[in-house]
């Protein structure tokens, strides 16, 4: 089929608003994990694990046995963030 002297739009390079959002979620969470998290006095490590489709979740890192976590637990007095294993939970 003969366009005429219309551009064929294969030639041309494309843009995508998509590809500049991903860019922009990743530069943030990449500067969320460089970043440490100030939990009510305490610092806490964030990490990283890759997912099956490309992407990546967050997590802390608990402040004794350094494993990745979802969840932290502080204690009464304030003095202690850290995992369920930690505080001697079975599971």
């Amino acid at each position: 089929m003969i366009r005429g002297n219309l551009p064929v739009t294969e030639n041309y390079q494309k843009i995508r608003i998509d590809d500049y959002v991903r860019y922009a979620r990743n530069s943030l969470k990449k500067a969320i994990i460089e970043a440490q998290v100030s939990v009510n006095g305490h610092t806490v490590n964030l990490t990283q694990s890759k997912t099956r489709f490309g992407g990546f979740r967050l997590w802390f890192e608990c402040p004794e046995c350094h494993r990745r976590r979802g969840v932290l637990y502080q204690d009464p007095l304030g003095k202690r963030i850290t995992c369920r294993k930690c505080l001697g939970y079975r599971n």
